[in-house]
């Protein structure tokens, strides 16, 4: 007999269980983290910003220079002189 009560499984009532409380808490996403302080770009990396800002204020969908054995497309000095002008690499 007292093996039945040690082994029984422990069925409880939902009701009779102890009624829990939630907590609302506010999540603070973290910043995006910045480098503190500007990246440093050489001398070739500056004229290679210049030459695509200088395409791009011409009008032209193609850069006039190679980059990797291809030429740059509008869309990619676009996005590069953006870099330029945020590091403020570009006068």
């Amino acid at each position: 007999m007292s093996s039945t009560l040690l082994c029984a499984p422990a069925i409880v009532r939902a009701a009779n269980l102890m009624p829990v409380r939630g907590i609302i808490m506010q999540i603070n996403l973290p910043e995006p983290v910045q480098p503190p302080v500007r990246p440093q770009e050489g001398f070739v990396r500056r004229l290679f910003f210049s030459w695509c800002d200088s395409n791009l204020k011409a009008g032209r969908t193609e850069s006039t220079f190679y980059c990797n054995g291809r030429r740059l497309l509008e869309s990619e000095m676009r996005h590069v002189v953006a870099y330029a002008r945020k590091w403020d690499f570009l006068a």
